[in-house]
């Protein structure tokens, strides 16, 4: 875990880059970046989390197989943006039902609750949108949810994001 915190010293494209290259010479360096993305080290942890949302797009086996102990950790991580990237990530998957519940009072919370940044609250519309895909029994708590929460949000982008997300909501409501 060493030598990913070496990398991870700072946030750059580049050293992210460079630690997803090493990751497809030595695989097993993706088990180092899981374990760090799923504990409180900010900022090392969070970094994790950002290579893991980039690693997760094509290679979504390894997600796939790891996502109960990403879904279990959720409530435990302190930094929103570290969150952020691990919904990313699980947006990138098929997630299995039997932990969507934990992830969807994720994605609700961060929308009821008080975060700064406003992307992270996307990243929760996107997952709830992807469990109402599986569920669109829940399409219609989902869309209250976000009625609500769109009274706070104070950047325009958010709340057209809001929006659309309401739409794709409705379409998918039984």
């Amino acid at each position: 875990m060493d030598k990913i915190k070496q990398i991870l010293d700072t946030s750059s494209k580049k050293k992210l880059d460079f630690l997803l290259s090493e990751i497809k010479k030595k695989p097993v360096l993706a088990e180092e970046v899981l374990s760090l993305a799923l504990i409180n080290e900010h900022p090392f942890s969070w970094r994790a989390a950002w290579a893991l949302s980039h690693y997760s797009k094509k290679n979504k086996t390894f997600i796939e197989c790891n996502q109960d102990r990403i879904i279990l950790k959720l409530e435990e991580i302190k930094h929103p943006s570290q969150v952020g990237c691990l919904l990313i990530t699980l947006n990138n998957i098929e997630l299995d039902s039997e932990n969507l519940g934990i992830v969807a009072d994720v994605c609700i919370a961060m929308l009821k609750g008080e975060i700064e940044a406003g992307y992270i609250r996307m990243y929760a519309m996107e997952v709830m949108i992807k469990i109402a895909k599986q569920y669109p029994e829940l399409s219609h708590e989902f869309i209250e949810v976000i009625e609500y929460a769109k009274q706070g949000f104070e950047k325009n982008y958010i709340i057209s994001r809001a929006e659309k997300a309401i739409y794709e909501l409705t379409k998918l409501k039984v």
